[in-house]
Formats: structure tokens, sequence, C-alpha cells
């Protein structure tokens, strides 16, 4: 009866060189805020609409979102045309 499975012995590589150290943290959770305010912002638009209109909110998420993501990008680069 054949058997499964390997059948010589395992070898384990035990010299694996030490993982890199991490640095420092630079930043903090504040750096976060204008993200949660978009979230924010979309969840308030969506329930809004969907509440006000009727339509099914995947349908004002399809219509919201680029809407709000057009809006971010020119927030996030306010130099350029």
């Amino acid at each position: 009866m054949p058997s499964s499975g390997a059948s010589g012995p395992t070898f384990i590589n035990r010299h694996q060189p030490a993982p890199p150290r991490r640095g420092a943290v630079s930043g903090s959770w504040a750096l976060m805020l204008p993200l949660l305010a978009l979230l924010a912002l979309l969840t308030v638009a969506v329930a809004g609409l969907h509440l006000s209109t009727g339509i099914r909110a995947v349908g004002v998420v399809i219509l919201v979102v680029p809407l709000m993501s057009a809006g971010w990008l020119m927030v996030q680069s306010p130099g350029r045309p």
C-alpha cells in the first residue's frame, strides 16, 4: 500500500537572517482625519439622497463616488489646472 506525503526527512532552514528593525513612526493618527471626514461625507450624502429620493443606496453610491473622487482630486492638487 503506497503512503502519501513526503518520504524523506524535512529540511528546516535555521540560518535565516534577522528581520530588519522598524524605523521610527512618523506622523500620527491625526493624519487620517481628512479620510475620516471624507468617509463621513460619503455616508451622509448616500444616506441623504437615498432617503430623499428613494433610489437604492447602490445607485446613489454609483452617482456620488465619482463626483466625490473628482472633488477630492481637486482638493489634493490645488496648484494644477
